[in-house]
């Protein structure tokens, strides 16, 4: 790490006393020769009351290099001088530099030297920069002021390279002085993260490339950029060891639980071993010579089973599964689990996780008997079961049949599922149950022979025979047999079934997203038109001062500084509210759809009851749930009325794609939210409309053109 000698000195301009008020009185504040910039701001904060790093911003001036030798071995010095003869090594570098020892001076033992922009260049450009026979430390000047806005991207730092990556509110506007703003901004991110700004002209060129090819790309702004990469040094790669399958699943779902085994196809690449590679010394980007560390041997992965294969590349050692199964590392060996043949259980059964390749059968002597015990978590891609379900599993498959029961704490998700009696929590897109008790179903498509006590959101959905205490949602069509019960209640709902419900998640991460980027755009358009505004009055300020005057105020550092940014600043608020208006309108156009679309999805919806007996059985017409969409609200500001009908379309919320059971549909579910959303309580007096059922009413009940509840 670096060691900073020096401490920054603390300037205040003239016109502001800062001696007992907060930087927020001030306006800016001078920080000079700081050596470490990160200590200089954290000794800042510290001396102004209720300032943080969190809200001050600062940019760099009057940046410098100096160059000193490097544990010189020292000859005596000769009487009366203060010159200091340098190596030999360290004359060719002052040989570069077209300089001598008479341009040093002695200070502590240690010989320096201010390094002109030549020099620098020169230095940087030789083989020489990378050696260990000098150092380089940068001094530089800060002016800090309030921040208003935080940063549009981020910077990830280390001594070898720093990737680069952007806020969705990232826009580029194509003016010199908002570029060149970007670029001081990113310079001092820099600089606070430690790195020498030798390379900031690389920085820009950089900078210049990325926005270039986000400029005709747009959507490569969500990508990660390697901004700076050291140019001869290179730290070395320990071995490393990936084990894939646990290594996707916990990409989607987070930790996986202790002792879980993964499933794996016949001939997949399982895990990689790559080998270590030893780095190469040289400069980092904090300006500091380098020596990578040593490797350490890789210690190799086993196996007693014939099941793993592995072959030997230049970059790694690959691991293949020649057979089908659940494997897991276990004290550095491959393992495969043998599922037993029998009834699964804790003790005997890990978590099964990523199984959708895999089919598992299960039968019990008795279908009263647990077939699936309590705690088992089981991801296959069908799953057939004789006996039942017990409490608080989880279980993922994309067909699943149980010939049995399901606890009520049962967990399921499933693409299709045919279950005898369900009494837990099920989101599927198509299932049929023979009898639903107390039971959950969120589901695209439902056939239910009896229901009793159930809870149901679906598109469609067929009952055969409807007991008590049952509420069905439902966004197309609901078929009732016999109505045999009482306090049911029918629910014509915009917002019913699993196509909605994945939308709405999509929805509310687009509405936010959108929302949050508007309100940041508009931060840093007050922020430009603030800047606009001062520097229009400071520069007809200016323009009032004869040359020598001028001359004057420009010898003060500060006042510099504030001519050159008015200088640059041009009228960039416009092009920002331009691109804030053009988000504006794309947003509400998406909001407008959706709310057209959940309309257009009732607009052909009935219940069909062939035979109703009982009383307290009633429809309802739920209002739409447009939480999903509230995010949007602040986003009608300044939008005339006539351009709020757009006919933009997001692909991020392309219900379309909503049911797609691919490598996702293993993540985590989420169902309790999911259910406790999907099953709103609706009555008389949040029901846009209702109407009661009599006993022996039949027939089938629509929306008529007023979206009102009508019999038919």
């Amino acid at each position: 790490m670096k060691e900073y000698i020096d401490t920054p000195i603390l300037e205040q301009p003239k016109q502001h006393s800062l001696q007992s008020q907060s930087i927020q009185n001030s306006g800016f504040e001078l920080i000079k020769d700081c050596t470490n910039v990160s200590k200089a701001l954290a000794e800042f904060c510290a001396k102004n009351q209720h300032t943080t790093l969190q809200n001050i911003d600062f940019r760099l001036q009057n940046l410098r290099f100096f160059l000193s030798e490097e544990n010189p071995a020292r000859e005596p010095k000769p009487p009366l001088s203060n010159a200091l003869k340098p190596t030999p090594k360290f004359a060719d570098i002052l040989a570069l530099l077209e300089s001598s020892d008479k341009d040093f001076t002695s200070s502590e033992g240690t010989t320096k030297i201010e390094l002109s922009q030549a020099q620098l260049d020169a230095l940087i450009s030789s083989p020489l920069y990378d050696s260990a026979y000098f150092s380089i430390s940068q001094v530089c000047d800060m002016r800090v002021f309030p921040r208003v806005l935080e940063p549009l991207f981020a910077l990830e730092i280390d001594s070898f390279k720093v990737d680069i990556c952007f806020d969705e509110a990232f826009c580029i506007v194509e003016d010199k002085g908002f570029i060149e703003d970007f670029y001081e901004q990113v310079k001092s991110v820099l600089a606070l993260g430690g790195v020498m700004l030798t390379c900031k002209n690389e920085v820009e060129q950089n900078l210049g490339l990325i926005l270039e090819s986000i400029a005709k790309n747009p959507a490569k702004k969500k990508e990660i950029f390697c901004l700076l990469k050291a140019k001869k040094y290179v730290p070395s790669k320990q071995a490393r060891f990936r084990f894939v399958p646990q290594e996707t699943w916990e990409a989607s779902n987070g930790k996986a639980p202790q002792n879980a085994v993964f499933g794996v196809r016949e001939g997949e690449q399982i895990a990689f071993l790559y080998k270590p590679i030893l780095g190469n010394a040289g400069r980092n980007l904090f300006g500091e010579y380098e020596t990578p560390n040593s490797i350490e041997a890789q210690k190799l992965i086993t196996t007693r089973q014939e099941y793993i294969d592995s072959s030997d590349t230049a970059e790694a050692i690959i691991y293949t599964a020649k057979k089908e199964g659940f494997i897991r590392i276990e004290n550095g060996e491959f393992k495969f689990f043998q599922i037993p043949s029998g009834a699964l259980n804790t003790r005997n059964t890990p978590p099964l996780l990523a199984g959708g390749h895999i089919d598992l059968e299960i039968s019990c002597y008795d279908i009263a008997e647990d077939a699936i015990g309590a705690g088992v978590w089981c991801e296959v891609g069908s799953l057939k079961t004789r006996g039942c379900i017990a409490e608080n599993t989880r279980i993922k498959a994309h067909t699943l049949i149980v010939q049995g029961s399901t606890h009520k704490s049962a967990h399921i998700k499933a693409y299709a599922a045919q279950i005898r009696t369900h009494k837990g929590k099920l989101e599927c897109t198509h299932c049929a149950i023979e009898n639903l008790d107390n039971g959950e179903v969120i589901a695209q498509n439902a056939k239910i022979l009896r229901a009793n006590g159930a809870k149901i959101a679906t598109d469609t959905a067929t009952i055969h025979e409807l007991k008590s205490n049952n509420v069905v949602f439902f966004a197309k069509s609901c078929v009732i047999g016999q109505n045999k019960g009482g306090q049911n209640e029918m629910i014509f709902c915009a917002n019913a079934g699993g196509v909605f419900a994945k939308w709405s998640k999509k929805a509310s991460a687009y509405f936010a997203t959108q929302k949050a980027s508007i309100s940041k755009l508009a931060k840093l358009a007050e922020v430009w038109e603030n800047k606009q505004g001062s520097a229009t009055q400071f520069l007809q300020k200016m323009s009032g001062f004869t040359e020598y005057q001028k001359q004057i105020a420009l010898k003060d550092e500060a006042y510099a500084a504030r001519y050159k940014e008015a200088l640059a600043q041009a009228n960039v608020s416009q092009i920002l509210q331009g691109k804030i208006q053009s988000l504006q309108k794309q947003v509400l156009a998406t909001r407008n759809q959706a709310i057209t679309s959940l309309k257009t999805r009732l607009k052909e919806a009935s219940l069909a009851i062939k035979e109703v007996w009982g009383y307290d059985n009633y429809v309802f017409l739920a209002k739409p749930d447009l939480s999903a969409l509230e995010s949007s609200q602040a986003s009608k500001k300044n939008i005339q009325d006539g351009n709020q009908n757009g006919s933009q379309k997001d692909n991020a919320l392309d219900s379309s794609k909503d049911l797609d059971f691919g490598s996702g549909f293993f993540g985590s579910s989420g169902l309790d939210s999911d259910f406790a959303k999907a099953f709103t309580k609706v009555n008389t007096q949040n029901a846009l409309d209702s109407l009661e059922l009599k006993e022996g009413q039949s027939g089938e009940i629509i929306l008529d053109e007023n979206f009102k509840l009508k019999s038919k």
